[in-house]
């Protein structure tokens, strides 16, 4: 299936809208949009206000006309918590469906929260560690526990942060108070079925969706309580700040989209309660969505594969890469990785797939200008989708691309933890040498070198012949010489024959 696909998510809180492009079974997404109507705000007793109604047909008028270059067939549109909740929902869904042409979906709490789960393992490396995904809505929390792309237990239960907000705060009372009696109701609503998952839950990587869990996470990065993902540490830190410092986050809170300061502090408490009721220690931010798994779902891709080598090679595509030339780069950067692995630190398998990784994407840039392209690639990576890729990785891939040419960008490095420094560090040098050696382009020109390497120290051994053949790659080492120098790295080269 190749063209346009979308997806509309119908939610609690926001309208979510996603556009894709299909090519070679990757979805590339060319469109995203969204909206905050909270359409569950100020329901009574499963009644959809008016107010709310109305906020939701001018937000699906909007998107409707996005979607009139996209064939029915094509998008999918479901209601989740809210509708499914609602007496009313047929005040909302007979106009709505009117202005997209299109039957619109009730997803059930259960089928919610597998669609989020496939989104997620889309967009996830695969492993042999189970996972747990949390998504908390405006309405409702869903929870899925699995193998890559087998769901195994999933539950969707009346935890929301539109709801929680409606019930706890506003009417004059206190911020503090409010997120307490918040948490504690979220605390309730979690019990019945804590027992179950809180055992599942141990030993697995949890991961969340949702802009409720990345709002927390930005929160807490942004103020100093947390420098990655979420953790129970963290987020008492920011409980005692709302609690016994009465910070007032209608006021504004460093790293809190506006759009998202109303329902903040209900979010935390949702959050806080799932950690504490599920004894969980650490929650890692997953960009991943209901709208992905609705995608996925729709072009039928339901089964495991490698989403790692599917992105890859989805990306060289995408910017037309030199495919042989950037298999040759990583075959011989590779085999000179072999050869120093145990003297470098660099024996275990990250370290090969992030050479390897860089090497087939160190010349994306090229599509932007062929000067400073190194430069250019790295941005992409840095800030592009990479489905299968944690931040950390992107981070590293993008360094090693752009430190596979021109000076040695040492300034880099710095951003990292300095036993990473050091490995990224050598991983670059055996990228550098492996493009120098490579510079004719052809199977045939290749070198057969020969590497040994301590700490400070690279030697470098060829045949006298195929070095005086090669003026150019003589040329570029004589200056990887120097740049290398500038690292505190000394680079010998040696001939024979």
């Amino acid at each position: 299936m190749d063209g346009l696909v979308a997806a509309l998510d119908l939610g609690s809180n926001s309208f979510h809208l996603i556009i894709a492009r299909v090519d070679h079974d990757e979805l590339v997404a060319i469109e995203r949009l969204k909206e905050k109507v909270q359409l569950g705000r100020g329901s009574d007793a499963g009644v959809l206000s008016d107010a709310a109604i109305r906020r939701g047909l001018d937000c699906v008028a909007r998107f409707a006309q996005r979607l009139r270059s996209v064939p029915a067939a094509r998008f999918v549109v479901v209601g989740t918590a809210a509708l499914r909740d609602a007496r009313n929902r047929d005040a909302f869904l007979e106009p709505a469906r009117r202005l997209l042409g299109r039957p619109i979906r009730i997803l059930s709490g259960d089928e919610e929260a597998e669609l989020i789960y496939l989104g997620v393992s889309h967009l996830l490396a695969a492993g042999d560690v189970d996972r747990l995904v949390i998504d908390i809505g405006g309405g409702s929390t869903e929870l899925c526990i699995g193998g890559n792309f087998a769901p195994r237990l999933r539950a969707s239960i009346r935890l929301g942060c539109v709801t929680l907000t409606d019930r706890w705060f506003g009417g004059g009372v206190s911020m503090a108070k409010g997120y307490i009696d918040a948490r504690r109701d979220a605390c309730a609503v979690m019990a019945p079925i804590a027992a179950a998952w809180k055992s599942a839950a141990q030993g697995v990587l949890v991961v969340g969706t949702s802009g409720t869990i990345e709002a927390v996470q930005s929160v807490l990065t942004a103020n100093g309580f947390d420098s990655g993902p979420i953790t129970r540490d963290g987020v008492a830190d920011l409980e005692r700040a709302i609690v016994d410092r009465r910070w007032v986050t209608d006021l504004g809170v460093p790293g809190l989209a506006p759009e998202r300061v109303d329902i903040f502090p209900a979010g935390l408490a949702a959050v806080a309660a799932i950690l504490e009721t599920l004894d969980i220690t650490r929650i890692e931010f997953v960009d991943a969505s209901l709208q992905h798994g609705l995608l996925y779902d729709l072009v039928g891709q339901r089964a495991s594969e490698n989403v790692q080598e599917r992105t890859i090679e989805g990306w060289q595509r995408r910017f037309n890469v030199d495919r042989d030339h950037t298999r040759r780069v990583a075959r011989l950067a590779c085999a000179l990785l072999a050869r120093v692995c145990v003297r470098w630190d660099l024996a275990d398998d990250d370290c090969r797939c992030l050479l390897k990784w860089a090497a087939d994407l160190h010349e994306i840039g090229l599509m932007v200008s062929a000067r400073q392209h190194n430069r250019h690639g790295a941005y992409l990576v840095e800030n592009g989708d990479l489905p299968g890729f944690s931040v950390e990785q992107r981070r590293a891939i993008a360094l090693l691309i752009r430190s596979h040419r021109g000076g040695f960008p040492m300034f880099a490095f710095a951003a990292f933890s300095e036993p990473m420094a050091q490995r990224l560090k050598r991983l670059a040098i055996l990228l550098r040498l492996a493009v120098i050696f490579e510079r004719t382009r052809t199977d045939a020109d290749s070198p057969d070198v020969t590497i040994e390497a301590n700490a400070a120290t690279v030697e470098l051994t060829l045949d006298v012949r195929w070095l005086a053949d090669h003026a150019l790659s003589r040329a570029e080492l004589e200056v990887e010489r120097e740049r290398l120098a500038a690292a505190g790295v000394v680079l010998n080269l040696n001939t024979i024959g």
